[in-house]
């Protein structure tokens, strides 16, 4: 694997640089815009974001509620199916993975259960309001479908 980047993405990264606190400031602007619809409109429990903390939301994870986490993956397939990409990132955990069992000394029921409960939404800083509606009825349209099965 080559990892090193290259002239070009040097350069935007420098550029990127000089304007960070502006970026990271819109990032955590619209977050909080999705974070509150998301807590209003759906049954996905979002991740603590306490007040002093600055976030910089490379991701933006939600969790399914533990009385349907069987059905994780059948949200997200729904969420492709209406153009949504997610990821079930930290799925499966690290002491599960084949080349990391070994190193597994005890059980760690709290991680797997998160684990198997993770949704990561689409999030970018030139995301629009309209897009995490979207994203947010498509949540909502998953819970709905959760209450037919």
């Amino acid at each position: 694997m080559n990892g090193k980047m290259s002239e070009f993405h040097a350069v935007i990264g420098l550029h990127n640089l000089r304007r960070l606190d502006e970026l990271v400031a819109t990032r955590q602007q619209k977050a909080r815009f999705f974070l509150d619809r998301i807590r209003k409109e759906t049954v996905f429990e979002t991740l603590p974001w306490p007040d002093a903390v600055v976030h910089t939301f490379k991701d933006f994870t939600v969790l399914v509620p533990e009385s349907v986490s069987h059905l994780r993956d059948d949200a997200m397939a729904f969420a492709r199916e209406r153009g949504v990409e997610t990821r079930a990132y930290f799925h499966p955990p690290v002491h599960e993975q084949r080349l990391f069992r070994r190193f597994a000394d005890r059980p760690l029921p709290r991680t797997e259960a998160v684990a198997r409960r993770v949704i990561t939404l689409p999030f970018y800083t030139a995301i629009t309001e309209d897009e995490m509606e979207y994203v947010v009825e498509t949540l909502l349209l998953a819970q709905e479908r959760w209450a037919r099965t």
